[in-house]
């Protein structure tokens, strides 16, 4: 855990919770967490109580008074050998205030301090957040390779010309501008490994099929949503794809 001062750890709801409480039992449990084990820190650990814990879950996005905390703690330095954690659940739940007023601490963390970044959802978390931390998915997450579910509509041949079902996909994901940018990138990463598979593969239809969408991402990507924008964004850009 010393080595991993910021994890982003992906799952189902209720295993992310058990996860990190369990995590840092080990840290900070003298018996290192045991399930047995009643002593008063893992009671004060399960009821997010500990003095060298903080546990956010907010009920809709991240504020700056929300995270105001974790500037507070580390502007102490702990003493040899302690650990402090900060948990954070629904990371992808982040703004682009939030996440670049966190940046600097998530990369260089005072020395002790770790941050345990929990979503269901990694593709929906800022990618500047993302890159600061260590990817551990559970094995619930790995199950479903952790693809976002709008993806489908632009990658799986079985879903993708359904704009009925694309578009009730999109009003329930309701993503803000971030979580777009986020899942726009995932998109031009899927584009680029499918043109290299097909280029392996020596597949001419799937090489000029995968150009035609990067082109159009390269397009896209001087225009991505602002200001509410979102859906109009991916409406337009899934008629563009299926034309």
């Amino acid at each position: 855990m010393n080595s991993v001062p910021a994890q982003l750890i992906v799952g189902q709801r209720d295993e992310l919770v058990v996860h990190a409480t369990q995590l840092v039992r080990v840290a900070l449990c003298p018996q290192q967490g045991q399930n047995n084990c009643f002593c008063t820190g893992c009671r004060w650990i399960n009821n997010r109580q500990h003095p060298a814990l903080v546990w956010l879950c907010p009920e809709s996005d991240y504020t700056l008074e929300d995270i105001e905390i974790i500037f507070e703690k580390t502007r102490f330095s702990l003493d040899d050998g302690a650990q402090f954690f900060f948990v954070l659940e629904k990371a992808n739940q982040l703004t682009p205030a939030t996440a670049n007023r966190l940046l600097k601490t998530l990369e260089e963390p005072p020395a002790g301090y770790h941050f345990l970044l929990l979503t269901t959802n990694a593709e929906a978390v800022i990618a500047t957040i993302r890159s600061r931390c260590v990817l551990t998915q559970l094995a619930a997450a790995q199950a479903d390779d952790g693809r976002h579910s709008l993806l489908a509509y632009f990658l799986n041949v079985h879903q993708q010309e359904d704009p009925f079902a694309f578009e009730q996909e999109l009003k329930k994901q309701a993503l803000d501008d971030a979580q777009s940018a986020a899942l726009f990138e995932l998109l031009a990463n899927a584009v680029a490994a499918q043109y290299k598979d097909a280029v392996l593969a020596a597949d001419a239809a799937l090489i000029v099929q995968c150009t035609v969408r990067q082109e159009l991402i390269e397009r896209n990507m001087r225009r991505l949503p602002q200001s509410g924008s979102s859906d109009l964004f991916w409406k337009q850009l899934w008629l563009r794809w299926h034309l």
